[in-house]
């Protein structure tokens, strides 16, 4: 799990800073103490909310209604804009590639949220 959020927060933090961003990734990071490792915190943490600094929240402009910006990292769309979709730079890796594991989902049976 610790290793599919990662995949997920570095995927968030490479699409944001490079997709449709002005700024450097250098200077869109900073802390977020109640950052925890699950896709409700970044989605509340990282993509909705407007940091300490004044940056707006990614979701500004990654909703799905802007044309110019690709990517909807919204609650409920994220998952899906990030998760097993191919990246648009190297179109043979996926964004974030999902993991299962096999302690946490029974056989057959995906981790991904209904």
């Amino acid at each position: 799990m610790r290793f599919r959020v990662l995949y997920l927060v570095v995927a968030a933090a490479v699409f944001a800073g490079t997709v449709a961003c002005d700024e450097s990734l250098s200077s869109l990071t900073g802390p977020t103490p109640d950052l925890e490792p699950t896709l409700s915190s970044i989605q509340k943490e990282i993509f909705d909310t407007t940091d300490s600094s004044g940056r707006l929240a990614c979701i500004n402009c990654h909703n799905g209604r802007n044309p110019f910006v690709p990517g909807n990292l919204t609650a409920g769309a994220s998952y899906a804009t990030l998760v097993g979709t191919p990246s648009v730079e190297r179109s043979a890796l996926q964004r974030v590639a999902p993991v299962v594991h096999a302690a946490r989902a029974p056989f057959g049976q995906s981790l991904a949220p209904a």
